[in-house]
This record gives C-alpha cells, structure tokens and sequence, in this order.
C-alpha cells in the first residue's frame, strides 16, 4: 500500500508540475516517492531486465540516450526514458512514474535509462537491468569525481555479473570492462579527416587500465578516443565483434556502418562515438541499418547547444559548454574552426558553483583548457576575446602555448554580462561566437531580455 500511495502521489505531482511549470522539475516525482517508500522502484511490475538499456559514461550519454529514443521509437517500439538529462535515483524513479499505469504495472518495450556514473551503485539496487552502454570514462568536473579511475573504480566495483555490456572500442578505460561482461559488443570509429595526433609538451596519454604501462595511440578522434594499444601487455583496440563509423566525410556530413551510408545531422567528431553507440545497440535489437540512417536523418538533439542572441544590433552565436571537461570545449572549437571567414571568438571557462558548499566547493579549474587543442582556430581568425573573473590570464597563456600572438587575444578580467557584452560590441565583425557555461549563458540572455 505504501507503494501505490507514492505512486498516485508522484503521478499527481508530475501531472502539477507539467501544468503549472513545464519543463522543470524533472525529478520531483521521484524524489517524492523516495520520501513515501525508501524502496519505490522495486515496487514496479511486468520489468523485463532484457528491456532495460542503462547509458552510463562522461560524455554522451544524454545524446547517446536521447538518439537511441528517437530511433527506437522510429522503428515502432514503444519507449520510455529520462530524457531531460535527470539521471539520478530520483529521475530514474520519475521515468517509471511516467510510464507505469496506477497499479504500478510498465508497458513498453525498452526502458532506457540515463545514469551518472556515481549514481549506478544506487540505481541499480532497485532496478534490474541486463544491458548497459559505457561511452567513455574521462576527466570530468574534478571537484567532484577526482580523477577519472575513481569513476572507473566505481563502475567495476558495483557491475552486477552476466551484464551485456555495449563498450566503446577506442577508450581504453571503457573497452576494459570486457573482462567483467557476460556478453559483450564493442562500437568505434575509423579514421578519418579530423583524426589526429598529440605532440609535442601536450603529448599525454593515460595508464593502462590492466598493467598501468602507458598506453599509445595510432590516431585520436577525440580526446583519448581513437585505435590503440598498450605498449607493456596485449590490450588494445580491435575490430572483432566491433560496429565501427567508417568512411566518414565531414563535407557531405556522411558516414557508414555496415555499407549502409547515414547523414549526420551533428557533424562534430565527439557525435561520430553516439552515432556508432546508437548504432551497435540497434544492431543486437535487430533494427535493419535502413531504419537507424533514415532516424538519424531527422534527429534533434534536445540540448540545443547552437542558438544566437542579438545585443545591440549585433548577432551572437552562443556555443555552450559543459565548463567541466576538455571535450566539451573541443566540440565548440570544432564547430567554429568549421567556418573559414574571419569572426570575433569569445571564450569564457569561468567559475562552477555547486548547490552544496558545504559538501563540494565551487571551483574554478583550467585542465580542460589545458587539455584542447586550439590550434584548429588558427588561420582564417579575426580576435579572440577571453573573459573570466578569476582564470582570463591562465586562458591566455594557454592560447599562447598554441601559438597565438599577443595581436590576436584580448581579454577583460570579468563575467559581468553587461561589461562582457559590451566588450563583444566595440569589435568590428559581422560573425561572432561565445563559448562559455549554460550558467553565463542564462546571465547574458537575461540581461538582454531586461535591458529590451
């Protein structure tokens, strides 16, 4: 009984919550429940565990999540998933809210659930799942996840056994995993025209995830993503049991899988690892290569990283980050290196503020800034204006290592709307980026909208 009072409780709440305030409160539901019945989601009746699809990792699991809806539900299957990016206990518990009918009883055929990676211990002690994606274990919001093998550790720790496991096959730390797979598929990407190479002082790599000797890459498609071998034990990237992105053209914005070609409609390299995620899960649930090209041909991804706000006369095309790890900035130095003509680049890492002080700190970290290669920007580049109220200088300098010039980079030590908007205006360009955090983001588009 105390489960059905949570249930009809949250179902009324989420019902609220869509009327009065749509869009927010994603989790409350959950939470909600949580509060009635510490042991809510075990609850819930007619879960398959075959059905149930957890997307895990630092990168990508929201698009990864959020394409494999879409080409689900293209395909005629009836889903049901945590699409707004709410993916602890509280938003996994919202999905079965949403998708159960008043006696608690689920009727889909997947269950798709998003999780942070520091949540998975929790999540599933009360939701059994057989199938899990793992995108890739990075450095990411080090005031909170340390480095990146506390996550890994984590992972391996509470990984239930006879898990079918969806590895990525380029990214060491993920592809490790095998070992502790009941069943395994492996997905990557071919080298193409954006694959790289470290050099030079940034040439990095990352242990070993089995013997800690350094492992080497042939090329990157992103960061620490790309073929690979360790240089001590037999560890590597391989291409058995592997869906791999091949034949990938950035101009035609194309790619293949399997000899069938598909159009990206997101043609950074970061998306190529989603495409090929989506890609190999759809593969093992027997949906023909035909259904996922012609799904990813109309896919929009909900984050809505590309939008442009306009500030006296002057059109900004605003680049959001997550301000938390290197990948996130090097998508955004993707998309704007893609434009050749000369532009006003502003770029503003800035500060992290944490809900909880007392338990995280705010932090301001410059690794990531460290850890992109901006050199894709160099060339056909206008200005680049850097802001920051506390790290503009440590920016700087980290341009300068890329071999900027002192002519080409200005910076203003501030993330005051008024004064970095402002700033942008004085610059005579007719195209302009901001890269900086959702958080500034939403100060700047206030202000706007105030000032109008």
């Amino acid at each position: 009984m105390k489960f059905k009072i949570a249930l009809w409780l949250s179902k009324l709440a989420a019902y609220l919550i869509k009327l009065i305030f749509p869009g927010r409160g994603t989790d409350f539901p959950g939470m909600l429940a949580y509060k009635i019945d510490k042991n809510f989601m075990l609850g819930f009746t007619d879960i398959d565990p075959e059905k149930v699809i957890f997307i895990t990792g630092t990168n990508g699991k929201s698009t990864t999540t959020n394409l494999l809806y879409h080409t689900l539900t293209q395909a005629g299957k009836k889903v049901i998933a945590n699409l707004s990016g709410s993916n602890m206990l509280n938003g996994a518990a919202s999905v079965l809210i949403s998708g159960s009918n008043l006696a608690g009883k689920i009727d889909a055929d997947y269950i798709l659930i998003e999780v942070d990676e520091r949540s998975f211990p929790y999540i599933i002690r009360h939701l059994s799942g057989r199938n899990i994606v793992i995108t890739n274990i990075m450095q990411d919001q080090v005031h909170r996840n340390g480095d990146p093998d506390f996550i890994y550790q984590i992972l391996r720790k509470y990984m239930p056994e006879n898990m079918r496991m969806f590895l990525n096959n380029d990214e060491p730390r993920s592809k490790s995993y095998e070992d502790l797979a009941g069943e395994v598929r492996y997905f990557g990407v071919s080298k193409n025209s954006l694959s790289y190479n470290k050099e030079g002082k940034y040439e990095v790599t990352l242990p070993c995830p089995y013997c800690s000797a350094p492992i080497r890459f042939e090329y990157m498609n992103s960061t620490n993503e790309g073929e690979f071998y360790c240089t001590h034990c037999n560890f590597s990237s391989s291409l058995a049991n592997t869906v791999m992105v091949e034949n990938v053209d950035f101009d035609k914005k194309t790619f293949e899988v399997g000899g069938i070609t598909h159009i990206m409609p997101y043609d950074t390299p970061i998306m190529l690892y989603n495409y090929a995620a989506v890609s190999c899960v759809c593969n093992y649930l027997g949906i023909e290569n035909e259904k996922i090209s012609a799904a990813l041909s109309n896919f929009v991804n909900i984050e809505g990283r590309d939008e442009i706000i306009t500030y006296k006369g002057k059109d900004i095309h605003i680049l959001r980050n997550k301000n938390g790890n290197p990948e996130t900035v090097r998508m955004c130095v993707d998309a704007i290196a893609k434009d050749e003509g000369e532009k006003l680049i502003v770029i503003g890492l800035c500060i992290i503020p944490e809900r909880r002080p007392k338990f995280v700190p705010h932090y301001t970290n410059t690794y990531y800034a460290y850890e992109t290669d901006f050199t894709p920007l160099r060339g056909s580049l206008g200005k680049i204006l850097i802001f920051s109220d506390y790290i503009a200088m440590d920016q700087v300098n980290r341009l300068y290592y890329d071999g900027f010039t002192e002519d080409e980079v200005d910076f203003i030590d501030s993330e005051d709307p008024k004064t970095v908007l402002d700033e942008i205006v004085k610059y005579d360009y007719d195209k302009i980026y901001l890269v900086a955090p959702l958080r500034n983001i939403k100060f700047f588009k206030s202000f706007i909208k105030k000032g109008q």
